[in-house]
C-alpha cells in the first residue's frame, strides 16, 4: 500500500508541474505560493506514511483509532456550526470565500456558507464530503453496538448538513456517486443483511441530504 501512495504521490506532483509549466512557465514551479500550496499537500498525506515508515502493522483498533480522531473533530465543528446558525449568531462579513477565519459559518457578499475550519468553502465541501462518505461506509459495512450505532448515524446527520450548507454542488453530486459506489459494492459482495442495512442507509442519507439541500 505504501508504494501505490508514494506512485499517488508523485503523479500529483508531476501533475502540478507539468499543467503550472505548459500553462505558464517553470519560474511559476518554483515561486513561493506553489511551493507553500504543495507543501501543505504533501503534509496531509504525512499520517498516511507513518504506518509504512514505522513498519508495524496497522491493525483492527488502531484502524477504529485513526477512523475516530478524523470524524470526532469534523462533526464536534459542523456542530459549532448549526448551533450558530440556530441561535441567530452575528456571522462576519467577508469579501471573498477565501479569506482565512476560523468561524464556521461565514457569510460572502451576503450569503452565508458554512466553511468549518477551511479557507474556502468548496475545500469545506471536499472535507465532508469524505467525512460522510465515511461514515455511510461505517454504517453498511460495519457491526458496532447499538448505541456506537446510534451515534454514527446522528453524526451523518449533522455532517450532511455541513455538507450541504458549504453549497458546492460538485461534493454534494459526489456523495450521491459515491452512494452507488458503496451499493455496488455491498451487492458484489452478496450478502444479504448488509445489502438490505446498505439500502436503508443510502436511501436514507440521500433523502436527508436532498431535505438540507432543498432548506438551504
Amino acid at each position: 500500500p505504501e508504494k501505490t501512495l508514494l506512485i499517488l504521490l508523485l503523479l500529483n506532483y508531476v501533475y502540478w508541474c507539468l499543467s503550472l509549466v505548459i500553462n505558464h512557465s517553470i519560474v511559476e514551479v518554483l515561486s513561493k505560493d506553489f511551493i507553500r500550496w504543495q507543501l501543505r499537500g504533501f503534509f496531509c498525506f504525512l499520517p498516511l506514511l507513518a504506518w509504512p515508515a514505522i513498519e508495524k502493522p496497522l491493525t483492527e483498533p488502531k484502524s477504529k483509532l485513526l477512523i475516530y480522531l478524523l470524524l470526532i473533530p469534523a462533526t464536534a465543528v459542523a456542530m459549532v456550526g448549526i448551533l450558530i446558525f440556530l441561535l441567530g449568531v452575528k456571522i462576519p462579513e467577508l469579501n471573498t470565500d477565501i479569506e482565512f477565519n476560523l468561524f464556521p459559518l461565514r457569510k460572502v457578499v451576503g450569503e452565508v456558507w458554512f466553511f468549518g475550519m477551511h479557507r474556502s468553502r468548496l475545500a469545506a465541501g471536499g472535507f465532508y464530503l469524505t467525512i460522510a462518505a465515511l461514515l455511510t461506509s461505517l454504517l453498511c459495512f460495519c457491526h458496532p453496538k447499538k448505541s456506537i450505532y446510534f451515534l454514527l448515524s446522528v453524526a451523518l446527520l449533522i455532517n450532511l448538513w455541513a455538507l450541504s450548507f458549504t453549497k458546492a454542488r460538485t461534493y454534494i453530486i459526489g456523495y450521491g456517486i459515491s452512494i452507488l459506489i458503496i451499493v455496488v459494492i455491498a451487492i458484489i459482495g452478496k450478502h444479504g443483511p448488509i445489502i438490505r442495512r446498505t439500502l436503508i442507509v443510502t436511501l436514507s442519507s440521500l433523502l436527508v441530504l436532498a431535505i438540507f439541500v432543498l432548506l438551504d
